[in-house]
């Protein structure tokens, strides 16, 4: 695919269902049109990326993957995805597109250039508040697995002068290819502002913390800290060199600050702060300590445009230091201005600051050749408390009481556990009940399998806990499912090996050092590369649930897909079958909460759909798969206005009578749990005003617990007999992220809980 080839000479006036009415924008990874809505009448932008082959099967997945993690976000700081799709065009070539609002207020780039025109640099408060909701923005999406990697200002669109929304997540991952990797600066990020490890295919969160830091430093310096001739020569400075001292080129900046602008850039993602909000909040603290600051003019440049009014910089902007760009130490102009700056305490603890570039060996990509180089310099270490406490991964469990005499915490985790690259996306306890091992899976780009002896765990003293066994893995967003019996662990989840294109499953034994026979190499499951369920029939079938999407008609319906491998056979082969198809797309509160969900005796399977939850089983007679439905769809409903809501996770009781579920759709979150077989049986068993992610039924016979996580991690208990509260609720070890998984052991003693943090933390609960 050529990146350079976009859509304006193969397109009509329509694209799907929408009316195109204007180009309004075009770059290296796609146009931006103005266009209408006809069914909601109202007035859209859609960015159309570069065409490809309709058999572009990988760029398709990726497609398909990253519209639909950037439509899950929900921030008033982020651009939100109102839809997305595919129009295949003449000689078998496509389009994709992604459909958003349409904001006219321009973006953050175009308002630093009329600074920069007027030879004036963003007054510090506005630059700060940009920051500060860029941050937000950033940090919330880290919060759910998504990596931007194209944090630039062109992509922060201003919906009024105060109000900033980041946009275009996912884009650079979407049109980038194993080829175009190895060409730096090209089709995956932008080179001003792209990370070392990124530049180098390894994008990860602190990726588009070093962009906004990059940011940072154009802001309050008055020019980008590298910026050369070509793409690749630019990238090479971010590899090699260190930046220029911001104080060489404006000595107004205090020494604190200074610091806080070069940490934010150090070469190694280590090294910098955890979060986007903790590099702005630093900032903002080094700030408040320079009461005034002298800045430096600038003469306008030849030429220069008036400003539109909204653009006009304020009575208290400064004046951009004249500098050379090429050089990183001149003779700067007299003074001019005085200002003072405001700000508040950083949450963060202070940190030992950059001191040199960190002695390593960069491989970087070049038209398909590799250059090997080396840098050299100082180590410093990033402490901050957040990167405190992930050191460690066992809790104190003690308050303190009036007294100040400590006292042990019932609530808090019993074990802290971490040894994933990402957050933990899935885990299953052994059904073994003189069992305490845990298995946990990473998220994209982890492509690991942990398994974790809790009770060994639990007798250690040290600090330095690791899993028993870690297995690598070839797929992405794995799920885990546990074989009844015990002696066998189901993997499966988007594989990576060229050779399958799609989603894949595997079996390994229960000590996961070994597969078990005939899954050698993983099975590709046809028909998706998003896997939504996966569990075990009758003992010896290992089933899959998927959807299909039909990229061709976005408006029509999708299919479900069942499938099921006999693991006992020889050669083990996946087999599938296509439900209704008339029951519209699957729903799901989060990308890890899994709508298809197996009875704890594996003979029944309960599908969340936007139309229902339907309950049924399925028989297997040779390579033919039967799926029987076993009653009509429940929809949690208000009789009282006939409103359907949407419900957003599902789980089985132990036995196998019963589901639970909760609905954000309510005014508080409300879970309920009826009979498969007496749908009007409706017990209602609370609601929160705490955001739920995820809930588990505890698998102890005739046990009426329930678990849920929150989007603030924590973890609340309810027993269905006692309706409307919580019977306890377990706290986050101090850990503030979003419980994306939640598991019971199998003696009901231990809850595991796998958080949406940076650290991939999974908190562990003895509850008896």
């Amino acid at each position: 695919m050529n990146q350079g080839e976009t859509s304006s000479h193969t397109l009509n006036q329509e694209l799907g269902r929408y009316r195109l009415l204007k180009r309004v924008g075009k770059g290296g990874m796609g146009e931006v049109w103005l266009a209408e809505d006809p069914r909601l009448h109202r007035q859209v932008a859609i960015k159309t990326l570069p065409v490809h082959n309709q058999d572009d099967r990988d760029f398709l997945r990726r497609f398909e993957r990253e519209a639909q993690a950037a439509a899950t976000l929900n921030h008033p700081h982020i651009l939100p995805v109102y839809d997305y799709g595919e129009q295949p065009l003449a000689n078998g070539r496509s389009i994709t597109y992604i459909v958003m609002p349409y904001v006219a207020g321009g973006v953050l780039s175009k308002r630093i250039s009329a600074f920069r025109n007027s030879a004036m640099l963003m007054p510090a408060q506005e630059a700060l508040q940009h920051l500060t909701q860029a941050a937000e923005a950033i940090d919330y999406a880290h919060d759910q697995g998504v990596v931007h990697r194209d944090i630039k200002p062109g992509n922060m669109l201003m919906r009024s002068e105060n109000w900033l929304l980041l946009a275009d997540f996912g884009i650079a991952r979407i049109v980038s290819n194993e080829e175009n990797l190895t060409q730096t600066g090209v089709g995956f990020g932008t080179p001003e502002y792209m990370a070392p490890e990124q530049a180098q295919g390894k994008a990860e969160l602190s990726s588009d913390n070093y962009s906004l830091a990059v940011i940072g430093y154009q802001l309050f310096v008055g020019r980008l800290p590298f910026k050369a001739e070509t793409a690749y020569a630019t990238t090479i400075q971010h590899l090699m060199l260190p930046p220029p001292a911001p104080r060489q080129i404006n000595p107004a900046i205090s020494l604190a600050t200074e610091q806080v602008l070069l940490q934010g850039l150090a070469k190694q993602a280590a090294q910098r702060p955890p979060t986007a909000r903790a590099y702005v909040s630093e900032l903002r603290q080094s700030l408040t300590g320079s009461a005034s600051s002298t800045f430096y003019s600038l003469p306008a440049p030849p030429g220069s445009q008036p400003l539109h009014p909204s653009s006009q910089p304020g009575p208290s902007a400064m004046p951009v230091p004249t500098v050379d760009p090429t050089t990183t130490g001149a003779t700067l102009a007299s003074a001019t201005t005085v200002i003072s700056t405001g700000g508040k305490q950083a949450a963060d603890q202070p940190t030992q600051r950059q001191k040199g570039i960190a002695r390593r060996r960069l491989l970087i990509g070049v038209g398909g050749a590799a250059t090997l180089i080396a840098a050299g310099g100082g180590l410093a270490a990033w402490i901050s408390a957040a990167q405190l406490h992930a050191g460690s991964t066992q809790t104190q469990n003690t308050h303190f009481s009036g007294n100040s005499t400590p006292v042990a915490d019932p609530d808090a985790p019993s074990l802290i556990l971490r040894g994933h690259n990402s957050h933990t996306w899935s885990l299953a306890w052994s059904p073994l009940k003189d069992s305490l091992i845990l298995a946990s899976a990473g998220n994209t780009d982890d492509h690991q399998v942990l398994l974790w002896d809790i009770q060994q765990l639990q007798k250690q003293a040290t600090s330095s806990q690791k899993p028993v066994v870690r297995q690598p893995f070839s797929g992405n967003d794995l799920l885990l499912v546990w074989s009844q019996d015990g002696k066998y662990l189901g993997i499966g989840g988007l594989n990576s090996e060229s050779d399958l294109n799609a989603t894949a499953v595997t079996v390994y034994a229960n000590t996961l050092n070994t597969t078990a026979p005939g899954f050698d190499k993983p099975i590709a499951v046809g028909g998706s590369n998003v896997l939504y369920g996966l569990s075990w029939l009758q003992g010896k079938y290992l089933v899959t649930g998927q959807q299909i999407l039909d990229l061709a008609n976005l408006n029509g319906t999708d299919k479900i897909q069942i499938g099921a491998i006999d693991i006992t056979q020889p050669q083990p082969q996946w087999i599938g079958t296509i439900i209704d198809g008339s029951l519209e797309t699957l729903s799901s509160v989060s990308t890890n909460t899994t709508p298809f969900v197996a009875s704890p005796d594996g003979s029944m399977l309960a599908i969340n759909t936007l139309k229902g939850v339907l309950i049924g089983n399925l028989s297997i007679a040779g390579k033919t798969l039967k799926w029987q439905q076993k009653a009509a769809p429940f929809q949690l409903r208000q009789t009282q206005n006939n409103i359907q809501y949407q419900i957003d996770a599902l789980t089985w009781s132990p036995d196998n009578q019963t589901l639970a579920a909760f609905t954000s759709e309510t005014a508080e979150p409300s879970i309920v749990s009826w009979q498969w077989n007496n749908q009007k049986n409706v017990t209602q068993i609370g609601q929160s005003q705490q955001g739920l992610t995820t809930l588990a039924w505890c698998p102890v016979p005739s046990s009426p617990l329930l678990a849920t996580g929150t989007k603030d991690g924590t973890v609340l208990i309810w027993d269905r007999t006692k309706n409307q509260s919580p019977i306890r609720s377990l706290n986050n070890g101090g850990i503030k992220a979003a419980v994306g998984t939640l598991a019971w052991s199998a003696n009901g003693q231990w809850l595991a809980a796998g958080l949406q943090d940076n650290y991939g933390s999974i908190l562990t609960w003895k509850i008896s």
